[in-house]
């Protein structure tokens, strides 16, 4: 290959790399989700679980107070972990592909729409324990 052919497919691929990393973002778990007064574990369980279908997340697995579910959109693959109690729920970032997360000087960062997923998901949470608490 020519020079000026390295030097063309250098020009095309630093915007491209610079584009990527406009995307990204600070990775950062969401706060714990209270739980409404006198909602009991497995009403927490299936307020979560109805959340995640709502927001076409796929239960990966489950046990008592956790849940691990996936999220597919186009090629992008997201992994969370849930984990629930009597008082909160959590939600923490487990893996991914083509999200771009990577740990640069002590940080971890993603692309932003993880985080706008990962957002929408916790207000469905939230809407589903208040439902569950005003069917108690």
């Amino acid at each position: 290959m020519k020079l000026s052919n390295w030097i063309l497919v250098l020009i095309l691929l630093v915007p491209m790399a610079a584009m990527a990393q406009l995307r990204a973002t600070d990775l950062e778990d969401p706060s714990p989700i209270s739980i409404p007064d006198g909602v009991d574990a497995e009403a927490v369980h299936d307020a979560i679980v109805d959340a995640l279908f709502r927001r076409d997340w796929d239960v990966h697995s489950e046990e008592t107070g956790n849940i691990v579910a996936d999220l597919h959109v186009r090629d992008h693959w997201a992994r969370i972990g849930i984990t629930y109690d009597e008082d909160s729920v959590r939600i923490e970032y487990q893996d991914s592909e083509n999200l771009h997360y990577d740990r640069q000087n002590g940080r971890e960062i993603i692309h932003r729409n993880y985080l706008g997923w990962v957002d929408r998901l916790v207000t469905e949470i939230r809407r589903e324990l208040r439902q569950a608490s005003r069917n108690r």
